[in-house]
């Protein structure tokens, strides 16, 4: 296995923190607050737009599934891509290869740029504060 069976923690608890407490939920939030399917008037002057949604058409089990594939996909792209450049032996300057924490690093590194993508992709309606939260 990847992990030598080791109990070895990958992920430094600092790094974990600060990517649930910003990472995760700040960038959420705002497109929650901010994000728009229609204008607010098409909204008021349409409300059987938002028939589906009441109903639970939206937010179905294939849907959730669907998004669940999706993050497996991604974790799993992002951890063999880790491996497979590691397997190269990248050294920095002074000769030395990177060890865990460098490996850690680098695939949280990734799965942050990969979560604001994909912000970024699911978003339809931009303001400032969706900008400053994604990018």
């Amino acid at each position: 296995f990847f992990s030598g069976f080791s109990g070895q923690i990958l992920y430094d608890p600092f790094l974990m923190m600060i990517f649930n407490i910003i990472f995760t939920s700040w960038p959420i939030l705002v497109v929650g607050i901010f994000e728009q399917d229609v204008p607010d008037k098409a909204a008021m002057e349409h409300p059987q737009l938002y028939r589906r949604l009441a109903q639970g058409e939206e937010f179905s089990n294939s849907t959730f599934l669907n998004w669940i594939l999706s993050s497996v996909w991604h974790s799993l792209l992002i951890f063999f891509g880790v491996v497979f450049l590691y397997k190269s032996d990248l050294l920095v300057e002074n000769g030395q290869t990177f060890g865990l924490w460098g490996f850690a690093t680098m695939s949280l590194m990734l799965c942050i740029v990969i979560v604001n993508l994909k912000i970024g992709i699911e978003t339809r309606y931009w303001t400032v504060w969706n900008h400053i939260s994604v990018w």
